[in-house]
């Protein structure tokens, strides 16, 4: 079973990079920077500003910045700006989507 680093609400990490190739990361607080993960979820009310590059990404917070992934899920409450790289994508009514989206290749 793989790993899970969790960053909570009251935690604001500035100009970070976490690395966990082969776990699962999920971010309820802030984040600047980048993150390389197997899977990476931003909970609703969080907020994430860099570039995440993972296998699974779930978006449910704001995200400023570079996503790069296979499979992208954007949840209802998620507010988006910046560049989408994945081969799948799934978004919800309701989310908010500014910039790109592209395939991976």
């Amino acid at each position: 079973m793989s790993e899970i680093t969790y960053i909570s609400k009251e935690v604001s990490v500035v100009e970070g990079v976490l690395t966990a190739e082969d776990s699962k990361v999920v971010v309820a607080g802030s984040f600047s920077g980048n993150i390389n993960a197997n899977e990476v979820i931003l909970e609703e009310g969080s907020k994430f500003e860099g570039e995440v590059d993972a296998r699974i990404i779930v978006i449910e917070g704001d995200l400023k910045g570079k996503v790069k992934s296979y499979q992208l899920k954007v949840s209802h409450t998620a507010r988006v700006d910046g560049e989408l790289l994945t081969n799948s994508i799934e978004v919800a009514s309701g989310a908010e989507i500014a910039g790109s989206i592209s395939r991976v290749s």
